[in-house]
């Protein structure tokens, strides 16, 4: 796995890809975390990781998470190519979250929660 400095850089690079018009609103930016992030489905012995967060806050304001230690659990042995991709699809969701929040849309937080579903309908069968 790249370090938390090279996946900074990736990761302003890809930043730099998206059009200067979907940052309207997004007042906190892109942030970067050194940690793992858990989501609360995770048991110990089959986790699962959030790899990056969209973030609406009425005191903070909006913002986009990446957590590199997350990242770095699912991808560490991944190849710097497909590492950028994986990022730059973290990346697009997020922005897409942001996007849809400010229009009222919550078709991906719905996609979003089907896809927990099937996580949760697999922790049943074990």
């Amino acid at each position: 796995m790249i370090s938390l400095e090279e996946f900074g850089v990736l990761a302003d690079q890809i930043a730099d890809e998206i059009p200067a018009i979907f940052y309207e609103g997004l007042n906190g930016g892109i942030q970067l975390k050194e940690e793992e992030k858990l989501h609360p489905l995770s048991r110990e012995k089959a986790p699962v990781y959030i790899l990056g967060l969209y973030i609406k806050d009425d005191f903070m304001g909006s913002r986009i998470e990446l957590y590199y230690g997350s990242f770095a659990k699912v991808c560490g042995n991944f190849s710097e190519e497909r590492l950028t991709k994986e990022i730059r699809d973290v990346m697009r969701h997020e922005f897409q979250h942001h996007v849809e929040i400010m229009c009222g849309n919550m078709d991906l937080i719905q996609e979003d929660e089907k896809e927990l579903n099937k996580i949760r309908r697999r922790r049943k069968k074990d």
